[in-house]
């Protein structure tokens, strides 16, 4: 069974032994299940020929700082994110628990986004949150003991309506139901099961990260 312990392990194997983490907070193993994941997508970045650079993760890129909830773009506080930049001259910004706004207007937590930079920067500067058209990548993670209920399809397929130029992709421990599947199938959401360090689910995950980078568009 994958515990805190793991996660922070493979943590500092992807991003840097000195990395420290959550300085001055308590971070749950949910939250580090989280920055594994945005750790995986920076790795899998890298390996693909984008240059990787970091924001806010002190002098010597070894103090990074996560949200541990729901959170805004333009917080006070800087949290840290990764910037991506490919030889075409794309670059994105990678966060964690970010909102993002929907075509109803209700901003919806997103756990794993890129974003497209010049967009980021912009709403920034305008004191704004972002759009689900500057979405690149987006995922909802599951760290669950049990098995995953139909209700997490459910909210998977509910914020596609509101945000429907997002392709929706949950990630998971646990294994879910077959209605979960079905539902999710139907619908064009990605789902990856036991996605955890050396988890049978990690492959597919990292080729899926590979997917949504050679998807991007400007």
């Amino acid at each position: 069974m994958t515990t805190l312990s793991d996660l922070e392990k493979k943590l500092k194997s992807l991003l840097g032994a000195s990395a420290k983490f959550y300085p001055g907070r308590i971070a749950q193993v949910n939250d580090y299940y989280e920055a594994y994941l945005w750790a995986e997508m920076v790795d899998v970045a890298r390996n693909n020929s984008w240059t990787v650079s970091y924001s806010h993760a002190g002098p010597a890129d070894d103090q990074f700082k996560f949200r541990m909830g729901p959170g805004l773009l333009t917080s006070a506080t800087e949290f840290t994110h990764a910037n991506l930049t490919n030889v075409n001259g794309l670059a994105g910004e990678l966060h964690l628990g970010l909102r993002v706004e929907g075509e109803s207007g209700v901003l919806h937590e997103f756990d794993l986004v890129a974003l497209r930079e010049h967009e980021a920067i912009f709403d920034r500067i305008a004191g704004r949150q972002p759009s689900q058209f500057v979405v690149r990548l987006h995922v909802e993670a599951k760290f669950h003991t049990n098995d995953l209920s139909l209700g997490v399809a459910r909210g998977i397929v509910g914020l596609q309506a509101d945000c429907p130029s997002i392709h929706g992709f949950l990630v998971s421990r646990g294994k879910g139901s077959p209605m979960l599947r079905k539902l999710l199938k139907y619908h064009g959401a990605t789902y990856v099961h036991n996605a955890v360090p050396n988890g049978t689910g990690a492959p597919y995950l990292r080729n899926c990260f590979e997917a949504a980078l050679a998807a991007w568009k400007p």
